[in-house]
């Protein structure tokens, strides 16, 4: 049974499924707008920021190679130029102790010499 009466004291009375019918459509729009219209933004959002996730770990994984790549290098330059430094070294340090061993033999050659004159001066 419905209620018949459309006015009561003087303002309007609207039947009860009529007023459920009103907010449900209400909120049957409010719904669709949302899924329409804001959840289909916030997921435009989502998809720029997953994609922008991928592309900062891409170009982070790729300044990490290029970072290894050209500290190997470095390396590979130091490691060459500490080699070279140290064969100079040991060529410098060979050269430097044969001059010091021919140095030495000529002092002692001159010991034996001035030793000899001396003996020599002390015979006569």
């Amino acid at each position: 049974m419905h209620c018949q009466v459309r006015s009561h004291n003087g303002h309007t009375v609207q039947a009860l499924s009529e007023a459920y019918e009103e907010i449900k459509d209400d909120l049957q729009r409010k719904k669709d707008e949302i899924e329409n219209n804001l959840l289909t933004k916030y997921r435009d959002l989502l998809s720029k920021e997953n994609k922008k996730q991928t592309a900062l770990s891409k170009r982070a994984d790729d300044i990490e190679l290029q970072i290894q790549a050209h500290t190997e290098k470095l390396l590979g330059s130091i490691k060459e130029i500490s080699e070279k430094t140290v064969n100079h070294l040991r060529a410098e340090k060979s050269k430097g102790l044969r001059e010091i061993e021919k140095s030495k033999n000529e002092i002692e050659r001159k010991i034996t010499k001035i030793q000899q004159k001396c003996n020599d001066n002390s015979k006569a």
